[in-house]
């Protein structure tokens, strides 16, 4: 499933930048975060939706946590700005 890897890699590089770009934060994230994706990915109704899946499954596993956190943890992100 090098795909999904590769797809994958090219999501969280992108949550990297932006959040370095939004928010003033450096951000890094452990390899298993991959491995999960692509455990998940292996379920055949995930697999039928490729890449779109994977976006999506990132969206949930990562980037809506990341975000709450964010938000919870400094409110006034403008502060992450200065």
């Amino acid at each position: 499933m090098e795909f999904v890897i590769a797809i994958g890699q090219n999501f969280l590089q992108q949550y990297i930048e932006l959040t370095k770009e939004k928010y003033n934060l450096i951000i890094e994230f452990q390899p298993s975060i991959l491995d999960v994706l692509s455990i998940r990915m292996k379920e055949k109704r995930n697999l039928m939706l490729g890449g779109r899946r994977i976006k999506s499954l990132l969206e949930t596993l990562l980037e809506k946590p990341l975000n709450s956190w964010i938000f919870q943890n400094f409110p006034d992100t403008a502060f992450l700005n200065n």
